[in-house]
């Protein structure tokens, strides 16, 4: 989908320089939103919105913030960034939930037809919303395209039953120095009362501290602020451990559902136990995948073991169904022994479910983890050749080498780095003429660019690992010939690292050589 809505965004119509990168790149970022919303809807399109804040947010904590329209950069690969795609994405987001569908998309249509097969910069766009909507729209593209930052909201209310009155007060609280100090914010609150559907009232913050007083016959049950959950940005609202449990089974939406799993992590209640026990069957599988890491498996609750069971071989989504047997395994119970063998012999099954079937019969029942993992030596799986190696690991042996050594051609993605380092705990038990064998095997893999960026960093942690191992060896040998061969080992592994790193043109790989010590 990013790639394809760059037809427009990019090629039809495209940026006039790299500060106003987001023109291309946030909509494309959006449009991951609108397939997900189309593909697999609204709850599905809510979670990759928070995936996309949490990565904007991460990347502010760790390398600060700097206006959408950047015109500071120092270099242009400094644009490709967690701003340009996804606080585009929010705030492209914000402004559709702002305007409304019919306003939003009509306004897109203007944009490309407008300026087809030219390139422009962020205030054509804002005047094509202008033009469609009839609104003033300065004050949203200053505050989120040209200054840095996002608002933080504190929140809390009080509700005052003689008056039958709910007050919410909002503050923003981001550092006015570095941040617009008052963000203009239009945003629904949603008032939940026992009685029913939320009664909704529309705001605009405009204040850096401000207060909404509503007549509210009943004490609320929940006030959502931002109800919709759509301003870019961190809202701090502390609520009671029951509103956390109301909100889950009333809200309106995903996001309200996984910030009750999320606040909620320790508690014992009876409430927090049933939303958890509910959370197994939500509809979406990115929170049955959440409760599931909730679920306490060494309990004596026969349910709640059939439950997780009933997901580990009936889950629609395999991720689910993986995380489910990774449950069975650490309960210690052997009767799921048998359900892990039909799963790992189950035709079509994904190979990242059979993986985590091994790896749960593995603690069950170790001898047929053993017998299970031998019939898989030959796969292709990158994930059932990392489980296979997970397994050997459990009792190290040297006859265990060949298969690690036809392994490393074969594993590639995530799925090498938990792998190099199984490789690198059997070649300890290897001598060194066989381990040396494998650092040429090592650093031929370290030094050749149609290896794939994984393999290169792989193989490159690797032979750092190895060559740690053989100072430690040299700092306790006493024969001194042995302490000399051990040094020369070192050394040739430390040669073939430097030309890796020598090699490398990835520049994140060079950061993170660096950042390591290798």
């Amino acid at each position: 989908a990013h790639e394809m809505f760059h037809h427009w965004f990019g090629d039809y119509v495209t940026c006039e320089s790299w500060s106003n990168l987001t023109l291309n790149e946030g909509f494309a970022n959006y449009s991951e939103y609108l397939w997900f919303e189309y593909k697999h809807g609204k709850d599905d399109m809510e979670r990759h919105r928070l995936t996309e804040l949490a990565g904007y947010l991460g990347s502010v904590a760790q390398s600060g913030a700097h206006p959408l329209i950047y015109f500071g950069f120092k270099d242009r690969e400094q644009m490709f960034d967690a701003h340009s795609y996804n606080k585009g994405g929010l705030i492209l987001h914000y402004l559709r939930n702002y305007l409304g569908d019919d306003a939003f998309f009509a306004s897109l249509k203007y944009y490309l037809e407008k300026h087809k097969y030219t390139d422009v910069e962020a205030h054509e766009l804002r005047m094509a919303f202008e033009d469609v909507t009839g609104e003033d729209l300065n004050w949203f593209f200053n505050q989120w395209f040209y200054a840095a930052g996002h608002p933080i909201l504190d929140v809390n209310y009080n509700y005052d039953e003689n008056a039958g009155t709910v007050t919410i007060n909002i503050e923003q609280k981001q550092d006015p120095e570095k941040n617009p100090a008052v963000y203009i914010l239009p945003m629904a609150i949603d008032i939940y009362t026992a009685e029913g559907a939320p009664s909704r009232r529309n705001v605009r913050l405009t204040q850096r501290k401000e207060s909404f007083t509503f007549q509210t016959p009943k004490k609320p049950m929940l006030v959502s602020v931002d109800a919709d959950r759509v301003v870019p940005g961190i809202i701090n609202y502390k609520k009671a451990e029951t509103e956390y449990v109301f909100q889950y089974s009333n809200g309106r939406g995903y996001t309200d559902r996984q910030e009750s799993l999320d606040k909620i992590k320790s508690s014992k209640t009876e409430g927090a136990k049933q939303m958890y026990q509910d959370a197994l069957k939500d509809k979406s599988w990115a929170l049955r995948l959440a409760a599931l890491d909730k679920a306490d498996t060494k309990t004596v609750d026969p349910a709640l073991l059939e439950t997780v069971a009933a997901m580990a071989t009936n889950d629609p989504h395999s991720k689910v169904r993986s995380a489910a047997l990774k449950m069975l395994g650490k309960t210690g119970n052997v009767k799921f022994a048998a359900q892990c063998k039909a799963t790992i012999e189950k035709p079509k099954e994904g190979y990242k479910v059979v993986a985590a079937a091994l790896k749960a019969l593995n603690k069950l029942d170790p001898a047929a983890g053993i017998v299970y993992a031998q019939k898989m030596e030959n796969e292709e799986s990158a994930a059932l050749l990392a489980a296979v190696s997970e397994i050997y690991l459990a009792k190290p042996d040297a006859n265990q080498l060949p298969f690690f050594d036809r392994t490393l051609a074969k594993i590639d993605g995530q799925e090498i780095m938990s792998f190099m380092d199984n490789y690198v705990k059997i070649l300890k038990i290897a001598p060194d003429a066989t381990v040396m064998k494998s650092v040429a095997n090592l650093k031929k893999m370290g030094t050749t660019a149609t290896q794939s960026p994984f393999r290169r960093f792989g193989a490159v942690k690797a032979l750092n690992d190895i060559r740690a191992d053989f100072n430690k060896k040299n700092s306790t040998e006493e024969d001194e010939k042995k302490r000399a061969l051990t040094s020369a080992n070192v050394a040739l592994i430390t040669e073939a690292i430097e030309e890796a790193k020598k090699k490398e043109t990835v520049e994140q790989l060079k950061a993170v050589y660096k950042a390591q010590g290798f």
